[in-house]
Order: C-alpha cells, then structure tokens, then sequence
C-alpha cells in the first residue's frame, strides 16, 4: 500500500474531533491516514499495523477515552521507540506510564483556531518530522512556498505595527501617517484600512473611516484651505457650522476617527496652516490623518514625534492583482479582520495558512 507522511492513533468516541485535524493535515499537503481510510473488506488490524509502520510522523491523540485504550497505547509504543511520536491531549486526563516524561502538546482548549500558539506548536513539531512533501495552492498560479520570497510575508509590517502602536501611545490628539502613493502599490492604498481594524480591535468606539484616497486635497492654494476644511468637515462628519466647526464637532461625542485624504501638489508650509485647523478642535480622543502623497512630497514633509511615514522602502511592493485576491477575501473566513493585523511576524504566516486552507476545503471560493 501506498505510504502515508502521518498516521493518527486515537480512540474513535473521539473520531469527530480527529476529522478537523485530518482535514487541515491534509490542507497543508500532508497525506494522512486514519482509519476511516480502511477499504470495505480489509483486514483492518493488518492495514492498521502496515500503516503505522511505514507512516513518517504518528500523532497520537490522549483523551479519556484513548488513555483506556490498548490499541492507541501499543500504537503510541511502537511511535515513541521510533522516535516518530507527536503527542497531544485533548482532555485533562494522566498519560498513561511511560510517556509522562514526553513534551505532550495541550489542544484542550483548542476550537480550530490557527492563531493557538499550541496548535503552531503541534504543526511545527510535524514539520520537524516531515517537511511538507508539496506546496498547496493559494490563489491560480501562486504557491505559498513561492511566496514566502515573493509576497505574502512581505505583508507583515511589524515594524510598522510596531511605530504605529507607539504613534498611538504618544500624547498628542492629532497623528498623521503619511504614506507614499502608487496606485499599483496595492498595499500601500488599504494600509489605512488595515490599520483601522488593528485599532478597532482596541477601540470599540471608534469612528468610521472618513474620507477616501480619492478624495483629493491641493495644497497649492493657501487662500482657500479654510473653505475646503469646512467643506470636507460638513461633508464627512454631518457638520451644521451653524456655531463653529470646533464646537459642533466637540458634540459629537468622544471617539476616536480615521480621516483619509490624498494630497496634490504638496506644500509644505500650507499644509502646516491645513494641519493647525485640526488641532484648533481641541480633541479629548485622537483623530489619526491618513495622507496618500507622491514620493517627492517626503523630501518636504515636517518631521514630529506624531508623524509616521510609511515609504516603498519600508516594504516589498504589492500589486494590485496579487494583493486584491487576499485583502477582499479574508474577512470572508476570519472571525475579525483584526486577526490579520495583530498577529506577530510568525504567526501571519499561519494567518495565510488558515486562509489557504480553507479555499483547498472549498474549491469554489
């Protein structure tokens, strides 16, 4: 019979719970064998044991009801003599004599979630024992091993979560992030949405998005920047400016907001007076300004603890064919978006993998 990179040794009360591991075993490019895999007419003990022999790695799964088991004991003997032993439990049960002494990953509170640390755990320790024979397929014609130097781990800016954590630590109410813009540069155009959902998570009150990439400011004209302030403050916040613009914006309640603008023919010293008109409003939450600005705009940006700049330089460049699949899918199979944002460097790889994962469950997504 064909051989198998793991065999899984459990109880079957427990069969229900073993079927989540297999599948996503399976989604990762594992073959696995379980025996639901025993054909009509077979001699079950004879393929058990064939299996078993001449399977790369065995997970053996702990339960109350496998610790009573002979059959997953004597499997789990002949797995730990042959050095090919991945323990777990999913019970709080006492292992039985002679495996006490064996790092036992713990998958008690484990709810098929691909961020667990335990689960990175268990799925490292199979790796350790048989690297993944074939990449799977994440979107047509890209290979996640592929894209490990191409593009997905590209999209984990941790030191840019890192400087926007400490931008959003400082005392000032007004934060500005300026990002260089290329409309190829897919990345780039939903970074102030990929860090709202990372704020959100923090932030339950916080306002929607106002304004757009689109929504262009030029900063050429000093004499009418007041004008188009107000037009844009009545316009995205449902302003009267019946008293001032400060007061009825103070109305509105405490919350933090986003505001998204492009900027046209940067100006260095206008947008200083354009930048003044926000602090004038005497914030008592943080209002963070997103603006999109050509590359030559950072030769003339100011400088200030609450200023971010977010430049190609700082990240492999994205376009939009590659990174459009994944940004408008993955909110389709994440229980919140904001998983994608606050995982850490590692872990955004197993956020991929979740996502890869079940587009190979469903073949039609």
């Amino acid at each position: 019979s064909d051989s198998y990179d793991v065999f899984v040794s459990y109880a079957r009360e427990d069969k229900e719970w073993v079927r989540q591991i297999v599948d996503q075993l399976e989604g990762r490019g594992w073959s696995v064998f379980w025996d639901d895999r025993i054909l009509g007419g077979e001699r079950w003990d004879e393929s058990i044991d064939e299996n078993l022999k001449n399977s790369r790695c065995v997970v053996v799964v702990w339960s109350l009801h496998s610790v009573q088991s002979e059959w997953v004991a004597a499997e789990a003997s002949y797995a730990k003599g042959q050095e090919k032993i991945v323990p777990v439990k999913i019970d709080a049960v006492d292992l039985p004599i002679g495996f006490t002494l064996r790092q036992t990953i713990d998958l008690i509170n484990w709810n098929n979630d691909f961020l667990h640390p335990e689960y990175k755990k268990f799925i490292d320790s199979i790796i350790s024992k048989v690297p993944p024979s074939r990449p799977v397929s994440v979107f047509g014609e890209y290979e996640y091993e592929q894209d490990q130097d191409k593009i997905w781990h590209h999209l984990d800016k941790w030191g840019l979560k890192e400087k926007f954590e400490n931008l959003c630590l400082n005392d000032d109410k007004v934060k500005v992030l300026f990002i260089e813009y290329d409309i190829d540069d897919y990345f780039s155009r939903k970074l102030h949405e990929i860090l709202y959902s990372y704020y959100k998570a923090d932030a339950p009150s916080l306002g929607n998005i106002k304004g757009a990439i689109d929504s262009f400011l030029n900063l050429d004209d000093n004499e009418s920047l007041n004008t188009r302030w107000l037009k844009f403050m009545k316009r995205e916040f449902l302003l009267s400016g019946s008293v001032s613009i400060a007061g009825d914006f103070n109305n509105l309640g405490k919350q933090p907001y986003f505001v998204v603008q492009s900027i046209r023919r940067f100006h260095a010293e206008n947008f200083m007076t354009y930048y003044g008109y926000w602090k004038e409003l005497a914030l008592e939450e943080p209002i963070f300004l997103f603006y999109y600005v050509g590359a030559e705009a950072f030769e003339d940006v100011p400088s200030g603890r609450n200023i971010l700049y977010c430049r190609y330089d700082d990240h492999k460049f994205v376009s939009r064919d590659e990174f459009d699949l994944f940004f408008n899918h993955y909110e389709e199979y994440y229980i919140r978006d904001a998983e994608l944002c606050r995982c850490n460097q590692m872990l955004f790889r197993e956020a991929v993998e979740k996502l890869r994962y079940k587009r190979a469950v469903h073949p039609y997504f």
